[in-house]
């Protein structure tokens, strides 16, 4: 398997001798002033092309698409240095982008994972 990244836009391409994967970020996004307020939020779309190895150029991709929002929180009366955990929530919601043609709904996610992420330091 070989993995290759390139940076602008973020590309990951994912070679192994059956299959190729390419994983593409083309939005990402924050916001709130994190602060004033004790906390932010982040967001990231990305689409995925798969093809197996089969034919010339690897064959017609499966696409689908991944956006990823976040969300953190932590205690706005310390000092960000001394800021000792933060809390988080993690929503990634999965599209699959081939049931365009059979005339399902794409914009409702086929799958949805919800997280609640700790990160902490001593």
């Amino acid at each position: 398997m070989t993995l290759s990244l390139a940076l602008a836009p973020v590309t990951l391409a994912e070679c192994a001798p059956l299959r190729q994967r390419y994983h593409q970020v083309t939005k990402r996004g924050t916001e709130g002033d994190a602060v004033a307020q004790g906390g932010f939020g982040s967001s990231e779309f990305s689409r995925i092309a798969e093809t197996d190895a089969a034919g010339v150029g690897g064959g017609v991709p499966k696409l689908s698409a991944i956006r990823t929002l976040s969300r953190w929180k932590f205690d706005p009366r310390a000092a960000p240095a001394s800021v000792k955990k933060i809390d988080g929530i993690e929503l990634t919601l999965f599209y699959d982008l081939n049931n365009i043609v059979a005339g399902v709904d794409s914009s409702k996610p086929s799958r949805v994972r919800k997280c609640r992420l700790e990160l902490s330091r001593e």
